[in-house]
């Protein structure tokens, strides 16, 4: 599976979070590098996991660490939440969940910064 075969409320999500302030400018590089994915669903989230080039280049310093703080929610004030990791110095995988007992549809949900997007070690 490819990048652009994700959902596109995903997609965006990764951008959001790629463009957040503090995150290092290499991973959209290394966001480029993505040459497949493997996505999975359970009822309450989802895992995207990126699958690099073998030339990707690492970030120097901190190999470990996320960014959150970004949600989509619906009409009713609940919806999903992203977090993107980083391990090892690579975009390793996008975690998408619900506190809800099911994941919502995502075409009744808005992206929002319900608190400011930042990198957490």
């Amino acid at each position: 599976m490819k990048l652009s075969d994700i959902p596109d409320l995903e997609q965006t999500a990764i951008k959001h979070l790629l463009e957040a302030e503090g995150v290092p400018e290499e991973l959209s590089a290394q966001l480029g590098r993505v040459i497949a994915i493997v996505r999975s669903e359970s009822r309450v989230g989802v895992y995207v996991d990126f699958i690099l080039e073998s030339d990707a280049i690492p970030l120097s310093g901190e190999a470990d660490f996320e960014i959150e703080g970004l949600s989509a929610t619906g009409a009713d004030g609940f919806g999903v939440e992203f977090i993107l990791f980083v391990r090892g110095g690579f975009l390793s995988f996008l975690e998408v969940y619900t506190v809800l007992a099911e994941l919502p549809g995502y075409a009744s949900l808005t992206l929002t910064s319900s608190f400011e997007v930042r990198v957490r070690c």
